[in-house]
């Protein structure tokens, strides 16, 4: 078979294009596989985040019931034992206030500084 320059340039011509054709063919399905791997891991996320965001709300309701009810029935207490002291204030005779020294009872630490190879030790005993 005999080739002229024409029909060897018009078939060299041809066959780049079908090599840049499977190229792109490749990059093609190394794009779906890696839109895969991204949908997958996205989903994986979007399932965190909604299970997150339900620990979240189980969270901030359980603080508002815990504050409903300090406020509902500790503070309604508190206010009534405050009142309880105030009164009892007015009525009670005056005591000397309790001393706040501590008492002579209580053992005391002995703890004297040993020289040490990197730093000082303390040894302490009663």
């Amino acid at each position: 078979m005999i080739a002229t320059p024409g029909l060897l340039i018009a078939f060299l011509r041809t066959v780049a294009l079908a090599w840049r054709q499977q190229e792109m063919q490749r990059n093609a399905d190394k794009i779906v596989e890696t839109a895969r791997d991204l949908y997958g891991g996205l989903d994986t996320y979007a399932g965190h985040v909604d299970k997150m965001g339900r620990g979240l709300r189980q969270a901030v309701g359980a603080y508002n019931r815990g504050v409903g009810s300090f406020q509902s029935r500790m503070l309604v207490q508190a206010r009534r034992f405050e009142e309880l002291i105030a009164a009892g204030k007015r009525s009670r005779s005056r005591n000397p206030p309790p001393s706040t020294r501590p008492s002579g009872r209580s053992k005391r630490w002995n703890c004297r500084r040993r020289p040490g190879p990197t730093r000082s030790i303390y040894a302490c005993r009663r």
